[in-house]
């Protein structure tokens, strides 16, 4: 059992202009894959549904990655002995819960858990449908056209997977790697967002607070700050907009303005985008003095606009991750609802991993707070804390955005 391992493949069928997915079980020792039966899963559900082939990939990996589970478990386990001599026909719930179970021993999203769910409960229909195994005690009817799907009683009552999305607040454990690709894809596709996302994750910046920046409001200093004024230049910028929601600056509304200076993390990166983003930018015939976002007119950029671009590094920042074979945490960021105030949200946690006290790291995202001795006394601490913790958020940005510069 050592020798074997079910993986993924692509394949390109030249004849009907198709792409398909094909499960195929690798020989170690030859390095020679060869295509299984179990692909006929894949192809009548999935495949000639004309479901996407994304969505045949991340099916198919969830079988994939149950298939290894039961080899492995083979091997150490007497509970699957019997999968030795007949195979999945001597399959059970209980292996399917085990399985599971190792999924959520694991801390992933309640997201990937449901969806890892739902396709083991489809594929347990299938088998069961061509009498691979027996099941129709335990088996409520299926029907993957509503997407409802669920035979393992753990979780509870079958309920829809097709649920509406859950919004996503931060980029979740894996976020030390994502934030730099992110960045990085962002580089390559949309420059003119960079900083801002830059502004955002690092800084904790909205939308709207991100597109009222101005050149005059950066602060780069000798000792190594990067530091943003929030202020609200709607009237410079959009005077001849009458609908501000999406360029409304919220700090200016309840903060002192001596309150409203955000120092960014890590100076060095955030140094380096800022100039060639302002290189970027040259290229561009602005309409007004000192705008420091702007579209493809060289006009201030709208919080639309900029929020077009965000979803548009999304979209290949997601396309990347299938790419790397990063299943679980396509899974996670593609089944549920976020968009730019996730960079709040990835700041935030950025600040608790540094271990920052909540009062600490509502000050440092410019929320509402307490005395003003409390917010002395935190912003000191906070700040030592954050100097503290400076190196390790280095080190792994510096491991892992190479590209764009």
């Amino acid at each position: 059992m050592d020798k074997f391992k079910f993986i993924v493949r692509e394949i390109n069928l030249m004849y009907v202009d198709r792409r398909e997915i094909v499960i195929c079980i690798k020989q170690s020792d030859t390095n020679i894959s060869v295509p299984h039966p179990i692909t006929k899963f894949i192809t009548d559900k999935y495949g000639n549904k004309k479901y996407s082939v994304n969505t045949q990939r991340i099916v198919a990996n969830t079988i994939c990655q149950f298939l290894n589970f039961l080899l492995d478990k083979v091997k150490r386990d007497n509970d699957y002995v019997s999968l030795k001599f007949k195979g999945l026909n001597n399959l059970t719930i209980d292996h399917g819960k085990h399985f599971i179970q190792s999924k959520k021993e694991k801390k992933l999203s309640p997201e990937y858990i449901n969806k890892t769910v739902y396709y083991l409960s489809v594929f347990y229909s299938y088998l069961n449908d061509y009498q691979i195994i027996d099941i129709n005690h335990r088996l409520e009817k299926i029907s993957i056209l509503d997407h409802q799907a669920n035979i393992f009683d753990e979780y509870g009552k079958r309920r829809e997977a097709k649920q509406t999305k859950h919004k996503l607040k931060d980029f979740g454990s894996n976020k030390n790697y994502l934030i730099p690709l992110f960045i990085s894809i962002s580089q390559k596709v949309a420059p003119e967002v960079t900083l801002g996302i830059c502004l955002q994750f690092f800084g904790g910046l909205r939308k709207g607070e991100v597109v009222n920046v101005m050149k005059n409001d950066i602060q780069v200093s000798e000792s190594k700050t990067f530091q943003v004024f929030i202020t609200d230049n709607t009237h410079i910028l959009f005077k001849d907009k009458t609908d501000l929601k999406d360029e409304s600056v919220k700090r200016v509304n309840y903060l002192q303005r001596n309150l409203r200076k955000q120092e960014l993390l890590y100076y060095d990166l955030i140094s380096e985008i800022y100039i060639s983003h302002l290189k970027y930018i040259r290229k561009y015939k602005i309409s007004e003095t000192g705008v420091l976002f702007i579209n493809n007119d060289g006009k201030p950029m709208s919080g639309q606009v900029y929020k077009n671009r965000f979803e548009k590094v999304k979209k290949h920042f997601l396309k990347e991750l299938l790419k790397r074979g990063n299943y679980e945490d396509y899974n996670l960021l593609s089944d549920t609802s976020w968009s730019t105030h996730i960079g709040r949200g990835i700041f935030t946690n950025l600040l608790i991993d540094m271990g920052l006290s909540e009062t600490q790291v509502a000050i440092m995202r410019g929320d509402r707070s307490t005395s003003s001795s409390k917010h002395y006394y935190d912003s000191i601490t906070g700040q030592r804390l954050i100097k503290e913790n400076l190196p390790k958020l280095k080190a792994f940005l510096e491991n892992n955005i190479k590209e764009g510069f």
